[in-house]
């Protein structure tokens, strides 16, 4: 019988597009070096390779946690497996161990103490047999909300990026029009962008750049009409919405630029994707881009507008020898953080407490 199952209790694959990447690889990881020690209930086509799949159903919005995990907690009655592993939040009733990846402490710093989510999450890290914050940013956050957490189950383990988006040396394809800059991510307000898009605005390089935003769902709002009007730049942003992964690939690529203003994240997989890509990235000073960025990323701060143009109008006018080192610098940089690690590191983790003795 399976010691480890993994719930894929997602809300939405499609909507968490850089947490659905992590599921997908600890699946593939769990089949390569489980096999069939492991099981996954989950409704989607991953790579299995040698798990049990125990099929299931992608229920939206609030029905997900209900539903999800009254799947999985069958599953768990069945197969008796000694450590569950949840892709998000849940309520998976069973004496096995659980794990929980901490992807942020978004709701802890933005919404109400008494937020129902806020109660779910601390219910499901308090009885947590081990904890993986995906930066050490976020484990740094986790302590600092939850001082009351045993730290030896706290396990940071950074996300990798997928080796599709390296390109070669040389490889880059000068873009069909005028060059651009780049984002890619939701639009909601802590992502940032209304205030890029201000930015791009005063600096007035729409007469020589164009802003191409990629997002897994909706049109441009009324706000960012009126502010693209307000520049008149209106024909030099784009709108692209969940395009393929080749396309992506394609964009980053092609990109002069990528720009990444948000005001908090737990990881921020974009910036990697960037930087494989060969693309220069100009991001946040806060929260855990700059572990991402390094010395290589360049730098505004995400709250102050005239910060992100001014980021941008030195971005624009780098020399072709100061970019070179950058993207090279960048490259090389993406290529420490690998799945492979990623994966090992948790699997190793989720082993131990399977272990006789070891939750």
């Amino acid at each position: 019988m399976p010691t480890i199952l993994f719930n894929d209790n997602l809300i939405s694959v499609r909507a968490q597009r850089g947490i659905a990447r992590y599921f997908g690889e600890i699946v593939a990881g769990a089949g390569r070096l489980l096999g069939a020690d492991a099981a996954v209930c989950s409704p989607e086509p991953w790579r299995y390779g040698d798990a049990h799949h125990i099929p299931s159903l992608r229920f939206k919005g609030s029905w997900r946690i209900g539903l999800q995990d009254k799947i999985a907690t069958a599953a768990a009655l069945a197969l008796r497996p000694a450590v569950i592993f949840n892709a998000y939040y849940g309520d998976v009733n069973s004496r096995a161990a659980q794990a929980y990846t901490v992807y942020d402490m978004l709701h802890e710093l933005t919404a109400p103490p008494d937020h129902p989510f806020i109660a779910q999450k601390r219910r499901c890290l308090h009885r947590a047999a081990a904890l993986f914050p995906i930066s050490y940013h976020s484990a740094n956050d986790l302590v600092r909300c939850y001082p009351d957490l045993d730290r030896a189950k706290i396990h940071p383990i950074p996300l990798g990026v997928d080796a599709s988006f390296f390109a070669p040396a040389g490889a880059r394809s000068p873009a069909a029009g005028k060059p651009y800059f780049l984002y890619v991510g939701h639009r909601t307000p802590y992502k940032n962008f209304m205030r890029l898009l201000e930015a791009f605005g005063q600096t007035g390089l729409a007469r020589e750049f164009d802003l191409r935003v990629i997002s897994p769902v909706g049109s441009f709002t009324d706000e960012e009409r009126a502010c693209m009007a307000q520049y008149d730049m209106v024909d030099s942003v784009a709108l692209s919405v969940s395009p393929s992964d080749a396309t992506l690939r394609q964009a980053y690529a092609g990109a002069y630029a990528f720009v990444y203003p948000s005001v908090y994240e737990g990881f921020g997989l974009p910036i990697l994707e960037a930087f494989a890509s060969r693309t220069l990235v100009c991001t946040s000073n806060v929260s855990s881009m700059p572990e991402l960025g390094g010395e290589v990323a360049l730098y505004f701060a995400p709250e102050a507008v005239e910060s992100i143009a001014a980021c941008l109008v030195r971005t624009a006018a780098m020399t072709a020898a100061e970019r070179l080192s950058r993207i090279d610098a960048g490259a090389a940089r993406a290529r420490f953080f690998t799945w492979e690690r990623c994966v090992t590191q948790t699997i190793d983790v989720l082993r131990s407490l399977a272990a006789p003795g070891g939750a």
